[in-house]
This record gives C-alpha cells, sequence and structure tokens, in this order.
C-alpha cells in the first residue's frame, strides 16, 4: 500500500498511457520508495526492469550491468555501449 504517493502514481498511470513512447526516470536517496512505488504502481507488467546497485561503483559497471540485463531479455547489441545515450538507444 502506497502512502502519500498518489500524485506520483497518478503521474506514472497517466505516462503509461500516452500515445507516444515516454520515458521516465525516478531517482532519490536510499530506501525512500522507489522500487516500492513502480511496483505498486504496475505490478511486473514490464519488458524490461533494471535496477541500479551500490556495490557497481562506475558507470561503465552500471553499463555492463544494464546490457547484460538487456540480453537476457533478448536485445543483444552489436558493439560494447560506451555511453547512456547508446544503451537508451538499445532500448
Amino acid at each position: 500500500m502506497l502512502i502519500g504517493r498518489a500524485s506520483e502514481k497518478s503521474r506514472l498511470i497517466n505516462y503509461y498511457h500516452s500515445s507516444k513512447a515516454e520515458f521516465v526516470v525516478i531517482y532519490g536517496r536510499r530506501r525512500v520508495g522507489k522500487t516500492h512505488l513502480i511496483r505498486e504502481t504496475f505490478g511486473n507488467d514490464f519488458f524490461f526492469y533494471f535496477t541500479g546497485t551500490t556495490t557497481v561503483h562506475t558507470a561503465a559497471g552500471q553499463l555492463e550491468r544494464f546490457t547484460k540485463a538487456l540480453s537476457l531479455k533478448g536485445v543483444k547489441p552489436r558493439h560494447k555501449i560506451k555511453n547512456w545515450n547508446e544503451a537508451f538507444d538499445l532500448l
């Protein structure tokens, strides 16, 4: 159950039902409920889902994890992803 997040949930649902492609970034301090907000709003209705980690401290490491997660869904890059723009293009 979400408490005090009706506005955020409503905005996410509006983006989801938009007639155009939308890209939403949710950021904030650790342990404030970002992942919980997403799961409560959408359940498991995702093709792809990725969460960064605190155990990988470099952008290159996060990009590698992102690329690996995509490849598990059948999206394979033709070359090593060098930056987040390339990663999002692949997505």
